[in-house]
């Protein structure tokens, strides 16, 4: 079922008075309209819009689809209702509105997706200059009986280093709060977040 098929009737009587073919005309609009709704679904996807959102998008989308719809059932063609008496002022006024519905419709869509593609860049930007900011401060080294934590800007890492080989016991917790064993570092290490940074006092009962 296409996306859009809820709206076929509304469709199809759109284009009854201005083509030789209006249910032809209103079900290839709705194939096409919901092809470009799923396909903005999509993006909007992988630019991380929730699902509140993309219903939300989904609602507009439909609203002004069917506004332009409604719009256009009130244009007639001279060539489909004929030319006697055929009142061409009115229905170019109203062939005006009709445009103008598409044209809103057209644009709110472009800035809808394109405040999402800005704000996934900014996110993005942002991100990559709290990394950089991040790498540049220096290493901190906190010691504990037995050993000590690293708090490893350079790589983005919580490290904590033993001494001698810790109680299965001790790993087990280690490996439940998201640390790895790092066999290049020799140290048990997950990324460095407040999280872990909590994860690692709570294991050591230390101060970091």
């Amino acid at each position: 079922m296409k996306t859009l098929e809820h709206l076929t009737a509304i469709a199809r009587r759109s284009f009854s008075n201005i083509s030789h073919d209006p249910e032809g005309r209103g079900d290839r609009t709705i194939l096409e309209y919901s092809d470009e709704l799923d396909e903005d679904i999509e993006k909007l996807k992988s630019h991380g819009a929730g699902q509140d959102q993309i219903d939300r998008y989904k609602k507009g989308y439909e609203a002004k689809f069917v506004k332009w719809l409604g719009s256009q059932a009130n244009t007639a063609s001279s060539f489909i209702t004929g030319g006697s008496n055929f009142p061409v002022r009115r229905q170019e006024k109203l062939r005006g509105w009709a445009d103008n519905h598409y044209k809103k419709f057209r644009e709110w869509r472009v800035k809808v997706l394109y405040a999402y593609e800005k704000y996934e860049r900014k996110a993005e930007k942002k991100k990559a200059y709290s990394e950089t900011e991040r790498s540049k401060q220096a290493n901190r080294e906190i010691p504990f009986e037995g050993g000590k934590v690293i708090l490893n800007y350079e790589i983005d890492r919580i490290q904590v280093m033993h001494d001698e080989k810790p109680s299965p016991e001790k790993i087990s917790q280690f490996k439940s709060c998201g640390f790895r064993w790092s066999p290049f570092h020799k140290v048990w290490q997950r990324q460095l977040t407040n999280n872990a940074i909590s994860s690692a006092k709570r294991l050591l009962t230390i101060e970091i």
